[in-house]
């Protein structure tokens, strides 16, 4: 088994995966990629596992809750969530940031409408200061 990089002859971290984790040369030895594919396969299998064992832990909770068990002795298990399929992780992202913009959206025509009713409001109030001058020019020889 091969324990050192040959190529930067450095030591090998991590023999799950058929590279070399400093400097990313290939290893070319057959049994190093067999141990290596062996043991990828054991990983995947164990965090299957662990996914698994982690989804029947909150589901447990749940239904614990559910039934009113609050302060009964629910088994807690690993508080790490379970791995979802990338493609799915990217399609919340996205409706994520398709919900913000849709909200900054929405929040930026709520401040042009303000906008646009305040300068409505001003000109009306100028329109009725000018009207107030006029009709206060037309009775002003009156005073007198």
């Amino acid at each position: 088994m091969i324990v050192h990089c040959p190529a930067c002859q450095r030591k090998l971290i991590s023999h799950i995966s058929p590279r070399c984790n400093w400097c990313g040369h290939e290893i070319q030895d057959s049994s190093y990629q067999e141990e290596a594919e062996i043991r990828r396969q054991a990983h995947a299998m164990e965090q299957a596992q662990h996914d698994a064992q982690s989804r029947q832990w909150f589901q447990n909770s749940i239904d614990a809750y559910a039934a009113g068990g609050l302060g009964m002795n629910v088994p807690i298990g690993p508080m790490r969530r379970p791995r979802m399929d990338m493609s799915q992780d990217v399609q919340q992202r996205m409706a994520a940031e398709a919900a913000i913009i849709a909200e900054a959206a929405r929040m930026q025509q709520m401040r042009e409408e303000a906008a646009a009713r305040a300068e409505e409001e001003r000109k009306a109030r100028e329109e009725a200061e000018a009207q107030k001058k006029t009709a206060d020019g037309r009775f002003n020889h009156l005073e007198l």
